[in-house]
């Protein structure tokens, strides 16, 4: 948790403060429902390092000389290079991917893809990359320690060094990155697949999270019957019914309980819109009927609509 708000707080100088679930509500639209939110922060370790050196040189020297700015300036330029903010967001329609470079935060521009899940053909996913860096320093720290420690008999220094190969073991694992996964999207329209994580992966709780929004829109089961006239089909698409309504609809067994449900979900309504929406049948039939969702305690009057409890 602290290594995540250090994080954040670096990230806020360089690209400003930002809450990913206040920029997902500003992009929402209609009727739409934020589920996720994902920040991936690429950078360069090996860019970064050579850049502060280079620019550590050019302070020493600036005094001696004017012209040694122009190292300062590109390793700043270096810095600006190796750094890019990714924000990925879920929500119940689409794959909103927004890139900040600081270049967009000079600019004030941004650069957007949104994916509507009824597009994703394909969902392929596989083992994050490793953080070579983390891995090589870790792995040869640890051998080191060990050659150490087998030699040496001094207590303290070997508790020393034990608690420094405990900060590298929590290093190489988090080097291998094993509760992260990298992404791939293959999109209707889009010749190359849409990639999410690739470099530095995507926590398995975010891919759990579009499999259950993808594969949901897939998955629908209708059910069927014909009662007082009245023929009714059930699809479990999230764009159609909500997901209370729903699980109404499946514990009902009276046909125009559904029925009167599926117009409450889909229509801000009430009673004397039911009236005329259901016009085909007597207005005791449909107020006795109300009143049974309502003693029920599945439906409620609200500002004087009628709404789903």
């Amino acid at each position: 948790m602290m290594r995540y708000k250090l994080r954040n707080k670096l990230t806020g100088i360089i690209f400003g403060k930002y809450d990913l679930k206040k920029i997902a509500k500003n992009k929402l639209v209609h009727d739409e429902k934020f589920v996720s939110g994902l920040e991936i922060i690429y950078y360069n370790e090996i860019m970064i390092f050579i850049s502060i050196v280079i620019g550590l040189l050019s302070i020493l020297f600036t005094f001696n000389s004017l012209f040694a700015i122009i190292p300062l300036i590109i390793s700043m330029y270096l810095i600006f290079l190796s750094l890019e903010l990714e924000l990925i967001f879920l929500t119940d329609e689409r794959i909103i991917i927004e890139k900040r470079g600081i270049l967009e935060k000079i600019l004030n521009t941004q650069s957007e893809l949104s994916l509507s899940l009824d597009q994703i053909a394909v969902l392929k996913y596989s083992r994050a990359p490793f953080h070579r860096q983390l891995l090589y320093i870790s792995l040869i720290g640890l051998i080191i320690n060990f050659i150490i420690i087998s030699v040496i008999s001094d207590l303290l220094l070997i508790l020393f060094l034990s608690a420094i190969s405990f900060v590298l073991f929590y290093m190489l694992w988090f080097g291998l990155r094993l509760n992260k996964r990298s992404i791939e999207l293959s999109v209707i329209g889009i010749n190359l697949p849409v990639g999410i994580g690739r470099s530095k992966g995507a926590p398995m709780s975010f891919l759990v999270d579009i499999q259950e929004m993808v594969f949901e829109r897939i998955h629908h089961i209708s059910h069927s019957d014909t009662d007082s006239g009245i023929k009714y089909q059930v699809s479990e698409f999230p764009l159609q019914f909500s997901s209370k309504a729903k699980a109404i609809i499946e514990k009902l067994k009276d046909p125009f309980q559904q029925h009167l449900i599926k117009v409450i979900d889909q229509n801000n309504i009430n009673i004397d819109g039911l009236y005329l929406h259901c016009h085909r049948f007597e207005k005791s039939v449909i107020d006795k009927t109300i009143q049974e969702l309502k003693h029920k305690n599945l439906i409620v009057e609200k500002d004087d609509k009628l709404v789903i409890k």
